[in-house]
């Protein structure tokens, strides 16, 4: 397994462990200066966003990072976190939080997959790659999180059945109100359109469109 698919199989476990709700993007970078992070990961509050420097450290202190980032991410999920600078001082509860968390997921992935105690840098197969970043978002070029997955096609199955619950209510309207408009169905033409409920109900004649003003 590589690093890559290593590094996913436990952001997916991640989600799963704390209950993430919220799409939340995971940057993997070996440039710390362009991303601005001065320790070793930060978490963005208002963005969602996570941002950890892999050079020349082993995969398994990269996942605690990975996870401590992203309790923070469900501690803002939670509205716990407002940016103050005593949220993230040593000691603070969720800071204490955050690391006893991504400690305790460290443990019970490291179980189910040991491989992460022998794999001493991450950045020895990451420097192969051209590109300076690996990030975990809807990227049809980059992979996709399960969180972000889970959230997207939830929402499409949302909209399927909003489209069988109004074609249902279109089967059951007399369209008895029917005005002429221009509707786009691959290109933009006049259609005769039920006032009630949306349905295309066909062509307009000619006196159709004497009526409507054209």
């Amino acid at each position: 397994m590589t690093n890559r698919v290593l590094m996913e199989k436990f952001i997916e476990f991640c989600n799963t462990h704390l209950g993430i709700e919220t799409p939340c993007t995971v940057r993997l970078t070996k440039d710390r200066d362009d991303n601005g992070i001065v320790t070793t990961a930060y978490y963005h509050i208002a963005s969602c966003a996570i941002c950890v420097y892999v050079k020349d450290r082993a995969i398994m202190d990269v996942m605690r990072s990975v996870a401590h980032e992203l309790v923070h991410h469900k501690q803002n999920e939670r509205g716990e976190l407002n940016g103050s600078p005593e949220e993230g001082a040593d000691g603070s509860p969720l800071e204490n939080e955050a690391n006893a968390k991504a400690g305790e997921i460290i443990r019970i992935f490291g179980k189910q997959n040991p491989e992460i105690y022998t794999n001493n840098k991450w950045y020895n197969t990451y420097k192969m790659l051209e590109e300076k970043v690996f990030e975990i978002e809807i990227n049809n070029d980059i992979m996709e999180s399960k969180v972000i997955k889970e959230l997207v096609n939830n929402k499409i199955s949302e909209i399927n059945k909003l489209k069988l619950e109004v074609l249902e209510l279109q089967d059951k309207c007399s369209h008895k109100t029917v005005e002429v408009k221009n509707v786009s169905d691959g290109v933009v033409s006049l259609r005769k359109v039920c006032a009630t409920c949306g349905k295309i109900v066909g062509y307009p004649g000619h006196d159709d469109l004497i009526e409507a003003g054209y």
